[in-house]
């Protein structure tokens, strides 16, 4: 008898026969790929992905780590037992299919392997698919039961054509959503042999199936056919023409609505009834900032009930204190394969998995097949990555049985032309909105003025102390926090000015957005400088708004904050260039500024039309295509022999160059209010890294450049944790409860500080 797992302290007959391990395997991979047509495909990797712990040195391993005799003819081995199925496959197998179930095969414990070594990441000869494939383990296969060696051959659907240019695409997303089949699939069953009490617990979180879901929602949004106000009744009429198009096949839909007009609960009502139209099993919510996606969250749960959503974020804490236990261990346990019917994440979580070579992050995959993907603020794709990103989107339509929703006040122009020829075909587009004109003039509530002359700090904050309501979006914290400054300097009532950047943390931010709703309620003198953060998602409604020049989807964002309600017959926004050079666009953006400049010359007060921003980003992509809208150049590192039919994906490298966020930073705990304090007082007091407490601090976190960093721990004023894994701020003078971290301040000590 051969075993796949043991037991510790265990007798020899209650360990886990590997057959079974295997068979189980196989039929929970078997079930997962089901949804999209290669459950035989999945059903074999199943069976040979641990055929290699059939080898006697591996069970010799076995049998040593439980104190039991082993086979002296034999020596410990644990390594290499995935190898053996891989070579398996390559060998008995058509080379275009075998080459596939390899990858799977042999990067199942440690990730999906490149074919070739690379530099660029660091894989060497011996980790690469390539090398492993000549190695010759075992040359002698008689010791595998019959079941490991005489197998039928899967077929190859005949959509997917080895000469079209678009295969390594598709094969390679195909590897990885079978390898996220067999990840789980390995993981649930070797946790229900090893620890079945984890499984009793995952099997009994609470699903609310999609129509009692479908059928709270509509409970909860019948407010908007009965609230009056012209805003509300577009809000209504958006509902209605979501739940009607939920009706239509599957395949890519847009939903360009105006700011405010309710798309977060009218596109949730579509993906719900398309779903149950067409037998689909989850709603997947994709926004591109953490910033936003607590709220969007909380709304979904306010509309659905606690049990329903599972927010997939860094930033998740549990809400239910009452049991913090159960909340955390429903969180672990969904955000392990998304087996939940509604995913709340964020766009770095959806793409770098769809992207991503690692066992964690694949593990969901498969679970993303017969969803409806909602991607919030689709403008938001980045130009960079557009190339593969729209080609995994068209695939997830095509081959995974999936709906994908590109929602947006300011749709992006996404269908083919000869300008953009990696777009959508416009015979694969369905607008939700039927006349998109009519929507967006009836829903007009700004006047929108270009400034001709460029305004310095000082000016902006004469301007910004007239109006008793106003707020001002700029680009970049620097430049927030000298408007701030300037304005504080400028006026006495100093309750009335309020500062908001990613300078301070989450909950510093929710903070300050709680007091300035309330002011706006009571009609209080109420002025905010802000950064690009308070663009989306944030509800609130100012009379006035300034905005230093960006793209068109970036001012038309900012808008929305202005006259959400439509209270006035016209918000007034006012588009501005700053004086000072140190506050000029900077290279990220200066392309969408001046882009954005010549819409203004030619739609004028009119920008926001849908005219205008199709203009926009005509103009925007056009001058994005040097490297053919694939910065990293991505694509190119999938490929099929020509000679073999072999699939040659440099996995790893692929992983390793699809980063969305580039300027990467480091988050250093603050200790703003009680518990930030508390919160930096027990990791410098703790022995080792809290897991919980280590949650909790992400929401009282702010990142810092490297040069930021590095000043600061210079002097002192942040301390490194736990080799490096965590920072705190230790001199609370370089946190203000103002503008949040104030790096300038970090050599600033107090008195007593500095006495013994």
């Amino acid at each position: 008898m051969s075993y796949a797992h043991s037991l510790p302290d265990a007798p020899l007959e209650s360990w886990q026969p590997l057959i079974d391990h295997l068979k189980n395997v196989a039929a929970f991979c078997s079930c997962f790929a089901e949804g999209f047509g290669f459950s035989d495909w999945a059903h074999l990797v199943g069976l040979l992905h641990d055929a290699g712990k059939y080898r006697p040195q591996f069970q010799n391993y076995l049998l040593d780590q439980n104190g039991l005799p082993t086979d002296p003819a034999f020596p410990h081995c644990k390594t290499e037992h995935a190898d053996l199925g891989a070579i398996l496959a390559w060998n008995q197998l058509s080379r275009h299919i075998g080459s596939v179930l390899a990858y799977i095969i042999a990067g199942h414990h440690t990730g999906l392997p490149n074919f070739t070594p690379s530099a660029f990441s660091g894989v060497g000869n011996s980790a690469c698919l390539s090398d492993k494939m000549k190695r010759d383990i075992a040359a002698d296969f008689s010791f595998l039961p019959e079941v490991l060696r005489d197998f039928t051959e899967p077929t190859l659907p005949a959509q997917y054509c080895v000469e079209s240019s678009s295969c390594p695409f598709q094969i390679t997303l195909l590897t990885r959503m079978l390898f996220s089949c067999l990840v789980d699939a390995d993981r649930l069953d070797t946790e229900g042999f090893c620890s079945p009490e984890l499984t009793h617990e995952r099997d009994s979180i609470e699903r609310p199936d999609l129509p009692r879901l479908l059928e709270r929602l509509n409970s909860f949004v019948a407010r908007f056919t009965q609230s009056t106000g012209p805003v509300n009744a577009f809000r209504a009429e958006i509902l209605q023409s979501c739940l009607e198009k939920a009706e239509c096949n599957q395949g890519l839909f847009t939903l360009a609505v105006p700011t405010g007009g309710g798309k977060t609960l009218s596109s949730l009502a579509f993906a719900l009834k398309h779903a149950l139209k067409h037998g689909m099993k989850r709603v997947i919510y994709v926004i591109p900032y953490t910033s936003i996606i607590e709220q969007t969250a909380d709304v979904f749960r306010k509309a659905l009930g606690g049990g329903a959503v599972l927010e997939h974020h860094c930033n998740f804490e549990a809400k239910d204190q009452g049991d913090i236990y159960a909340a955390e261990q429903r969180q672990r346990f969904l955000s392990e394969n998304w087996d939940a019917p509604l995913i709340v994440t964020t766009n770095v979580q959806f793409y770098e998995s769809l992207f991503s070579a690692h066992t964690g992050k694949c593990r969901k995959l498969h679970n993303v097949a017969e969803s409806v993907v909602i991607l919030d603020e689709a403008q938001s794709l980045p130009v960079d990555y557009l190339k593969p990103c729209l080609e995994t989107l068209k695939e997830l339509i095509r081959n995974y049985k999936c709906s994908v929703v590109l929602c947006s006040a300011t749709q992006p122009a996404l269908t083919h032309t000869d300008y953009f020829p990696i777009g959508f075909k416009r015979d694969m587009v369905t607008r939700i909105i039927d006349d998109e004109q009519r929507l967006f003039r009836g829903m007009q509530r700004v006047s929108i003025q270009q400034l001709k002359e460029p305004l310095s700090v000082e000016f902006l904050a004469q301007r910004l102390a007239d109006p008793t309501q106003v707020i001002c979006v700029v680009n970049t914290r620097r430049h927030a926090k000298a408007v701030y400054e300037a304005l504080k300097h400028r006026l006495v009532e100093a309750e009335s000015i309020f500062h908001l950047s990613a300078l301070m943390c989450p909950v510093h931010r929710s903070d300050v957005l709680k007091v300035i709703r309330q002011r706006l309620q009571d009609g209080l003198p109420c002025r905010v400088v802000s950064t690009q953060l308070i663009e989306a998602g944030v509800d609130i409604d100012f009379p006035v708004l300034y905005r230093s020049f960006a793209g068109v989807d970036s001012i038309a964002q900012a808008a929305g904050r202005c006259n959400r309600e439509g209270r006035l017959e016209r918000g007034q926004v006012y588009v501005f260039s700053p004086e000072e050079k140190e506050f000029a666009p900077f290279k990220g953006i200066l392309q969408a500024v001046e882009t954005a400049k010549a819409n203004f010359r030619k739609y004028g007060d009119d920008l926001l039309s849908p005219e205008s921003i199709e203009y926009y980003f005509q103009l925007y992509y056009q001058k994005q295509d040097k490297n053919g809208w694939d910065h990293e150049h991505i694509m190119q590192e999938m490929n099929i022999s020509s000679s073999t039919c072999a699939l040659m994906a440099q996995f790893r490298d692929v992983e390793k160059k699809f980063k969305l966020i580039k300027d990467e930073q480091t988050a250093v705990v603050v200790p703003y209010g009680l518990e930030g304090e508390a919160l930096c007082q027990a990791l410098r007091n703790g022995v080792v890294l809290n897991y919980k407490i280590l949650r909790k601090a992400q929401r009282y976190s702010v990142g810092l450049r490297n040069q930021d960093l590095s000043a600061m721990l210079n002097q002192n004023a942040v301390v490194s944790l736990f080799e490096g894994a965590i920072h705190v701020l230790c001199n609370q003078n370089a946190y203000r409860q103002d503008v949040g971290m104030d790096v300038s301040q970090g050599g600033i000590r107090d008195a007593g500080e500095l006495c013994i």
